[in-house]
């Protein structure tokens, strides 16, 4: 993902310049670069750039029924995860390399240390443990209970997201049509009667680049609020 952070800095880097051509006034470009600047740190402190939340969620959501499967099935343990390594999603990709780890002697502890390692979430590190605990003690009450708890933890993020969407819309639409729409007519408005003036190249900066960036920035960090069904 550097490849990304470094596109999004030389584009800031390049507003900066295309500022500075477009006003040929120094305070101004500057100020486009340190404002740019500081989305950017911004971005990097949501983990906008980051996949790995995507992918942590993605696994998450296939706890509910590999355990369902997994705890159904009467086979032997090692075999029932042999055959976990397709049917769930980026789950499997994961059993998959546990399944790796064990046919190259590792220890079934020891590949869900690794599996810990790879996945840094409560609710995986406590899926490892409740599995592993599985494997030592063939008693699937802990994997069944914390099948139950992500299942209903995910409903509930679905549930409280539908219940905010209405507002959500309401934020994209503002700053889609409503903002841009005011900042026209006050501009229409300054210019005639209240003796303000506008270049047309403040204008087209203003519409073409400011309020599109800021609606893009803001509908993705919407976008990572939005749960994994």
């Amino acid at each position: 993902m550097w490849l990304e952070k470094i596109f999004l800095f030389l584009l800031l880097v390049s507003a900066g310049v295309f500022s500075t051509l477009v006003f040929y006034d120094l305070s101004t470009s500057l100020f486009f670069l340190v404002f740019g600047l500081f989305l950017f740190v911004l971005l990097l402190k949501t983990n906008f750039f980051s996949l790995e939340p995507q992918r942590i969620a993605l696994v998450e959501k296939e706890i509910p029924l590999f355990v369902e499967v997994f705890t159904t099935s009467t086979d032997d343990f090692l075999l029932k995860l042999d055959s976990a390594r397709n049917g769930f999603g980026e789950l499997s990709k994961e059993i998959d390399l546990v399944c790796v780890n064990l046919t190259k002697g590792f220890s079934f502890p020891q590949t869900m240390q690794a599996f810990r390692q790879r996945n840094n979430s409560s609710a995986l590190v406590s899926f490892s443990k409740a599995l592993e605990d599985y494997y030592e003690t063939n008693d699937s009450a802990n994997l069944i209970v914390l099948g139950e708890g992500v299942f209903s933890k995910k409903l509930n993020a679905i549930r409280s997201f539908s219940s905010k969407s209405s507002l959500v819309g309401i934020v994209f639409i503002s700053l889609s049509v409503v903002i841009p729409s005011l900042c026209a007519a006050y501009l229409a408005v300054g210019s005639s009667f209240l003796d303000l003036s506008f270049t047309g190249n403040q204008v087209l900066v203003l519409f073409s680049i400011t309020f599109p960036a800021v609606n893009l920035i803001v509908s993705g960090l919407l976008m990572e609020k939005i749960p994994v069904f």
